[in-house]
């Protein structure tokens, strides 16, 4: 619906507006190293994207908050693992694989792709809370998490990437990207530490 669609829009401006920055203020070739180094550090979110499609309906039909909120827990662990997982391994053979399919020129967007690793959990736990929000229609807890997000996103892009290039646009996505997966945590009356390590993940 329109609370939806409003919703994608500010999400949709989040993830890209660093790139539309790094063009604006680092010029082309920084653009081509960026725009590389986020779509492969975005692979994270592949896992979360799938599972909060599948759950969702899961959520709209159930009326025990308890065991919604238990199932993100699980699927927002197991995500963040991966993350972890996927982080470590690319650490070791990452600039070998980006030489290999784009070139050895784009090795120089190894570290922006480290950072924006990193950044990529606070972007999962607000994925998967938004999922919980919308089956309960509760929008306007996702709409401050992802509007503070954007805002801080792109006054840290202006000033980052003037100064340190697609590294600091990593660093903005880093800050930003964490700072809304705690927002709609705390709005949404999650346990932050909880998302990353629950028990409840070894349980049936």
């Amino acid at each position: 619906g329109f609370k939806g669609t409003i919703l994608n829009v500010l999400s949709q401006s989040v993830y890209i507006v660093d790139v539309f920055l790094v063009s604006y203020i680092a010029g082309p070739r920084f653009l081509g190293l960026y725009v590389v180094a986020s779509s492969i550090a975005r692979l994270l979110w592949f896992f979360v994207d799938a599972a909060g499609t599948v759950v969702f309906p899961k959520l709209v039909q159930t009326s025990d908050k308890s065991n919604s909120k238990n199932i993100i827990y699980k699927l927002s662990t197991f995500s963040f693992l991966i993350s972890v997982f996927g982080l470590i391994i690319f650490y070791f053979v990452g600039e070998y694989l980006i030489s290999l399919s784009f070139g050895a020129e784009y090795e120089e967007g190894f570290t922006a792709i480290i950072i924006l690793m990193l950044a990529s959990p606070g972007m999962i736990f607000y994925k998967l809370i938004n999922r919980y929000l919308a089956s309960t229609n509760e929008w306007i807890k996702s709409y401050k998490a992802i509007g503070i997000s954007l805002v801080v996103n792109v006054g840290l892009n202006f000033y980052l990437i003037a100064h340190y290039n697609i590294i600091g646009a990593a660093f903005a996505s880093l800050i930003s990207y964490w700072l809304c997966g705690y927002i709609i945590a705390k709005s949404a009356d999650f346990n932050f530490i909880k998302l990353m390590f629950s028990k409840d993940l070894l349980k049936g």
